[in-house]
């Protein structure tokens, strides 16, 4: 009986979801399989596509639910959510142009040059955002310029008898987006009326994406036509931008565009209102090789893995931009896009950490919630507009490994968009992921960016793919060569920039007669409160034009294994919330803790995760943030008289700050294993203590903010309880092998008489 017992219960675990069982894809990808994704990824975009133009078209969006189209709200100008991007201009279909080139569909690209060239115009009364106009419409006809124009036959997309047309749509609205940069600083309002110019109502607030992430499709716009007014209106406008960061190293989110001011609260990181800013540092430098972008990617790359990034090295959070303290508990979906940017930097390491945290988001909710808090590990806005920057993350990193896993991811995408987002007339945004509701709006980024990255992943053989191809996708998914005819020295001089802004008056006023960058004498001081034993951060992955020293060694760190392999990967679906068995976590690699523990005598102890076991270190001062009844704290000391400041092999050159660890998830989890593998330790979840057969005091943790208490355990699993668990197992068991013996019986008994 008790080998029956322990046979049955083998046959139970084994059958169960041991580690990264349950998210183990056994189905190898073939060719053919590969071929099949990716035709199902292009029907998905025709069904998309179509349905616009069958109901939709000539409005700017289609709304799925209803079949029909949507302009501007006319009746409502405050309605920006609509008239930001809405600007009548057929906006579906000018961002799709260049989808016809990914889907390699050459009849289909001539026809769509070809309807946009004889209805579109950009003489309108409507008031876009300067940002949304540039990179919906700018990058892509700039982008579809290029393939219609290659008379070459590189790319296999040139349009016999074609003459530039888009090239001078593209011109058309650019000048009608210059009045917006006559401002104090140079940098742009955040509307304008392509028809009237700025209004003398329009507000002087802009989110720093905003007014900084217009260099590629502007210097592109001025290489092309040689006009250099609109290279240099955005190159002012970025370093304006720059140029007021903090001491630490760190822009804003929002800034007042006339005097230069930035408007509260002061938050930085790399999510919504700041993302492409940092894109646009790095994608600039290499789109044009000027050392003056990549210095300002490195200056900021550096601060933000110092504050922002979370102690696990999983999150990068919202931070005071002046003082480096967490601004915010909560991430938003539009940071999901920086895996594929810390790619693009060569730190492969940390995109794959950043990937797999939000992959557990989408595993968990099968699309990414616009809102996220990562310390109590629940969705705060459960909407997802079929935003891409998660698939485009996921597109970069197979790129760069090539490791089956970011397929399997594909597949689950694809899956989950056509049973989730699919309508009768397009796909429709998310806007309950729990309750699977949905809105009846398609933003044309589904079409030019979700599923054009979805398809770019499974086409291996796509040109765009080839290790030859030279170019670079814009922030809205637009592909622009990078070939020597447009990779040209720039005609306007270096910028030179301060190393950051002590007053808020406006910095110089613009000559009347041009838009030229301003020229700022540089100021002797440190970057970012430049250490004494730390160099100037510069990341080691990112070439340099510069020549290099013989002296400088070069440093590349192999990907050993697979994505699946590593050691963190069950660890970043627990971030997400998604629990785990304790053998899963036995193989999750946590980061070594240091533990302080007192009752009379303070102890230090130190959390060795591949054993769960303690060594005991000597007599270390607490940290205010983790209280226990009778006396008893339980803290995660991580500052300690010995530890220096360094640059370590992630860019970090600072002692780190008890507060971003106090309230952290590492300290939730850390903590919550240390007490549930203390003797007879009672842990307080949401409300009710978890009691094994011994009890101890209660273990309470206590966040930074007073405001919200933070959970204790979120693993669904209590560990405290594991002796339980085990038992009812084995019960389990027990009753099940006595079920099979009877049925045994049974049968031998059927057997007899039937002979």
């Amino acid at each position: 009986m008790k080998w029956g017992a322990f046979s049955a219960l083998s046959s139970i675990l084994a059958f169960g979801s041991g580690p990264g069982r349950s998210h183990r894809y056994t189905q190898p990808w073939t060719s053919e399989r590969r071929i099949a994704a990716r035709d199902a990824t292009k029907a998905l975009w025709q069904h998309g596509f179509d349905s616009y133009m069958d109901h939709a078209y000539p409005f700017d969006e289609l709304s799925p639910i209803s079949c029909t189209g949507q302009g501007p709200d006319w009746k409502n100008p405050a309605a920006i959510h609509l008239n930001d991007v809405n600007a009548n201009v057929s906006i579906a279909l000018l961002d799709n142009l260049d989808s016809f080139v990914v889907l390699r569909n050459q009849s289909g690209f001539a026809w769509a040059v070809n309807t946009v060239l004889q209805t579109l115009s950009f003489d309108v009364d409507t008031k876009p955002q300067v940002f949304e106009i540039t990179i919906r419409g700018v990058g892509s006809l700039l982008s579809a310029h290029m393939f219609a124009n290659d008379k070459e036959g590189r790319w296999g997309f040139g349009i016999e008898g074609y003459d530039g047309g888009l090239l001078r749509l593209a011109k058309d609205l650019g000048e009608r987006l210059l009045p917006a940069f006559n401002t104090p600083t140079g940098m742009p309002y955040a509307r304008v009326n392509l028809r009237r110019g700025v209004t003398t109502q329009e507000t002087t607030e802009s989110c720093t994406a905003g007014a900084g992430s217009l260099l590629l499709e502007f210097t592109t716009l001025s290489r092309l036509t040689g006009d250099p007014r609109f290279e240099a209106a955005a190159r002012r406008a970025f370093f304006a931008v720059w140029n007021r960061r903090s001491k630490l190293g760190l822009v804003g989110n929002a800034i007042n565009v006339r005097t230069g001011d930035w408007i509260e609260p002061l938050a930085s990181g790399i999510g919504a209102g700041i993302d492409s800013f940092f894109e646009y540092a790095l994608k600039m430098y290499i789109m044009s090789g000027e050392e003056a972008y990549l210095d300002v990617w490195n200056d900021s790359y550096g601060p933000l893995l110092s504050h922002s990034r979370s102690a696990d090295g999983f999150w990068f959070r919202s931070i005071a931009m002046r003082s480096g303290e967490l601004a915010a508990q909560h991430i938003d979906s539009l940071g999901a896009f920086w895996p594929g940017l810390q790619v693009l930097a060569g730190d492969l390491e940390n995109a794959i950490k950043s990937h797999l945290a939000y992959w557990g988001l989408w595993k968990r909710f099968s699309g990414i919630p616009e809102t996220f808090n990562i310390y109590t590990r629940q969705a705060i806005s459960l909407g997802y507009p079929l935003r891409p920057e998660f698939i485009e993350s996921t597109y970069f990193l197979y790129q760069a490994t090539h490791d089956s896993f970011y397929l399997d991811v594909g597949a689950r995408i694809l899956e989950d968009l056509n049973r989730r987002a699919k309508v009768q007339c397009g796909l429709a945004t998310i806007s309950n992921l729990l309750l699977d509701q949905k809105e009846n709006r398609m933003e044309s980024f589904a079409l030019s960016e979700t599923l054009k990255y979805l398809y770019l992943l499974f086409d291996e053989e796509n040109p765009l793919n080839k290790d030859a191809v030279n170019l670079v996708f814009t922030t809205e998914g637009h592909p622009l060569p990078v070939m020597n005819p447009y990779r040209t020295p720039s005609s306007l001089k270096p910028p030179t920039y301060r190393t950051h802004e002590n007053h808020t008056t406006p910095i110089l006023d613009p000559p009347s007669d041009a838009l030229l960058p301003p020229q700022f004498p540089v100021r002797q001081g440190a970057y970012s409160r430049r250490s004494k034993t730390c160099p100037r951060y510069r990341h080691p992955h990112i070439p340099s034009l510069k020549p290099k020293r013989a002296d400088q060694p070069s440093s590349a760190p192999a990907l050993l294994g697979t994505i699946r392999d590593r050691g963190d990967f069950e660890y970043a679906r627990l971030l997400s919330g998604i629990s785990v068995t304790k053998d899963a976590s036995q193989g999750m690699g946590f980061p070594a803790a240091k533990f302080a523990s007192t009752s009379n005598a303070k102890v230090n102890q130190r959390y060795d995760p591949e054993s769960w076991k303690y060594e005991f270190g000597g007599d270390k001062p607490l940290l205010p943030g983790v209280s226990a009844s009778e006396g008893t704290t339980k803290q995660l000391a991580v500052v300690t008289e010995e530890d220096k400041e360094w640059w370590d092999a992630h860019g970090s050159c600072e002692v780190p700050k008890v507060e971003e660890y106090v309230s952290s998830s590492l300290l939730n989890l850390i903590s919550s294993l240390a007490a549930a593998l203390a003797p007879g330790t009672t842990i307080h979840v949401d409300g009710e203590d978890i009691q094994p057969s011994r009890t101890l005091p209660s273990l309470h943790i206590t966040p930074n903010s007073p405001t919200r208490p933070l959970e204790t355990v979120f693993l669904s699993l209590p560990l405290a309880s594991f002796t339980t668990m085990w038992q009812s197992l084995l019960t389990i068991a027990y009753f099940l092998s006595i079920l099979r013996v009877t049925w045994a019986f049974l049968q031998c008994c059927a057997w007899g008489r039937r002979q």
